[in-house]
């Protein structure tokens, strides 16, 4: 299992599109999240595609983020998010 771990500017950017979701589109966001982080932390190499090394990006309706794994520790990194 990896750590999963959301940079300030990444968190403070799902906050914004949270807060100005209406209500399914909310439920939409936290499910898509969930997903995210699930998959991040069971296997992050198997979860979107690669972008310039480290960096990769993923997508999850109506979520997309990019994240960076350090292999080891075996940590992953969340550095973005927005919605798409």
């Amino acid at each position: 299992m990896y750590a999963v771990t959301w940079m300030e500017i990444a968190l403070n950017a799902l906050a914004d599109a949270f807060v100005a979701a209406d209500l399914p589109d909310r439920e939409a966001i936290e499910r898509a999240v969930e997903r995210l982080n699930r998959h991040l932390a069971a296997d992050p190499y198997d979860v979107g595609e690669s972008r310039t090394p480290p960096a990769r990006i993923a997508f999850e309706k109506p979520c997309a983020i990019s994240f960076v794994v350090d292999d080891p520790p075996g940590d992953v990194r969340v550095t973005h998010f927005w919605l798409y």
